[in-house]
């Protein structure tokens, strides 16, 4: 069992790394892998469906050729078995309809969480819980009114994040202490990838903005990394930032991947949640050079259409005949 394997591998912990093999394409399985390869460690990713196959397609793309260049990735791959002996683990794999049976000194399993609920007693007091977690409402309440739930345990759409769960007991503190109105809302909830380079999403993702209001209402903005003077003078040219817009201006989601990705977000949530328009956040003041400048040059392009019609130029042409 996976125990056995484990335990002894626990009682071997003293013996240096040699090669790694982590299970779970993730967020942690990326960052663990990418982590131990740079330190010199053979390590070999297994993931039963795509890496960070809930991010942004382009992104992982990118990130894919990068970590592939010193890791060895198998997708779309089952784990069938788990061995240990000697002081080696291994694991055999299937992926199209072919056994692989891959061996490391280590191991280690990042395929998520499972909310440890089980003897809590939540059944005496009249909560209710499934294997996904503890359902409540969007104020964080269980079942029973009197008790209230955070973290990883809960059932909510969202992630398990730290800065989710810190955000929950915000919204729970509002509400016992203050008595306050506070509701969990996801809109523009952040995920990353702390990668190099960094993968960061809020709001939406392309296919959903699409699916939610139609491929004709969303216009897709994309800056490159190598416009902006920081990353160019820092050599941290890989990587772009995207923005999905409603045909009404206001951001639904962003995607960005490259240096210092987690470090852009935060205005585009803050644009996400309250329906900042484009117009507002390229009237922006941004420090020279840094970054974040990125952010007022794709939300610059989305007036670019504007600037460059039909309709503009026989007004500049007009304006021409009369100087």
């Amino acid at each position: 069992t996976n125990m056995t394997i484990f335990n002894h591998m626990q009682q071997d912990n003293a013996r240096s790394m040699k090669d790694l093999i982590v299970i779970g394409g993730g967020a942690v399985g990326l960052e663990m892998a990418q982590a131990h390869a740079q330190l010199g460690i053979k390590t070999t990713l297994i993931t039963r469906g795509k890496i960070a196959q809930n991010n942004d397609k382009e992104h992982v793309a990118i990130l894919r050729d990068i970590l592939s260049n010193n890791i060895d990735i198998y997708e779309d791959s089952d784990v069938t078995k788990a061995s240990y002996h000697d002081e080696c683990v291994t694991i055999s794999i299937m992926q199209d309809n072919k056994t692989y049976a891959l061996r490391a000194s280590h191991l280690l399993v990042a395929t998520g969480r499972a909310p440890s609920i089980n003897n809590l007693g939540l059944d005496d007091a009249n909560i209710i819980y499934s294997k996904k977690g503890i359902k409540t409402n969007h104020s964080l309440q269980t079942s029973n009114k009197r008790i209230f739930a955070v973290g990883d345990c809960v059932d909510l759409p969202g992630y398990q994040f730290t800065h989710n769960a810190g955000y929950q007991a915000g919204i729970v503190m509002r509400k016992i202490l203050f008595k306050l109105p506070a509701k969990y809302n996801y809109t523009a909830f952040p995920r990353v990838i702390y990668t190099d380079p960094e993968i960061a999403q809020a709001g939406l993702t392309e296919e959903q903005a699409i699916l939610k209001y139609g491929k004709e209402n969303i216009t897709i903005l994309t800056q490159e990394f190598l416009n902006n003077d920081r990353a160019v003078s820092e050599r941290q040219t890989i990587g772009n930032i995207k923005i999905f817009v409603h045909k009404k201006s206001y951001p639904v989601g962003v995607a960005i991947i490259g240096h210092h990705a987690s470090d852009m977000l935060s205005l585009w949530i803050l644009a996400i949640q309250h329906k900042i328009t484009m117009g507002k956040i390229a009237g922006l003041i941004f420090p020279y050079p840094t970054y974040s400048e990125l952010t007022k040059s794709v939300a610059g392009a989305w007036f670019t259409p504007k600037i460059f019609s039909n309709n503009m130029r026989k007004i500049v042409k007009f304006i021409l005949k009369y100087l």
